[in-house]
């Protein structure tokens, strides 16, 4: 992978991070705060993470192929993507140490935050940032 791949990555990450911590903070004002929120919302963000620095993996790898190689790579791995946020969600829920809800937080926050990403790159610099493919998440 690239050093701008890298890049994109750790700032998405970051992203989803503080919006996660801001989310958590936000619950700690409410009556259905204890500490399962806050290990709720970091299992999902570990997973969130995890699951864009994968996708980042996948892309850099199917520029290298052909095109239906890329393809087939790309469904592929969009696969064990899905069934990796699911086994984390299936945790975050589960277990009683993860509040399931904050477990599926940061994986919802993955798009705005490319979003964000992409909008505050583009004002700096005025080109296309991070980039999701076209695949959903």
């Amino acid at each position: 992978m690239t050093k701008e791949t890298w890049t994109n990555i750790l700032k998405v990450s970051l992203g989803i991070s503080l919006l996660s911590a801001a989310i958590t903070a936000i619950v700690a004002f409410t009556p259905y705060f204890d500490y399962t929120v806050a290990t709720g919302a970091l299992l999902g963000t570990l997973g969130a993470a995890l699951n864009f620095t994968f996708l980042g993996f996948v892309v850099s790898k199917a520029v290298e192929k052909d095109e239906k190689n890329a393809q087939h790579y790309v469904q592929a791995s969009y696969t064990a993507r899905l069934l990796f946020m699911a086994a984390v969600i299936i945790i975050g829920i589960k277990l009683p140490y993860f509040n399931g809800y904050m477990t599926i937080v940061p994986f919802l926050l993955i798009r705005p935050v490319v979003m964000i990403v992409n909008f505050i790159s583009r004002k700096k610099s005025g080109s296309q940032a991070v980039s999701e493919n076209n695949t959903e998440d």
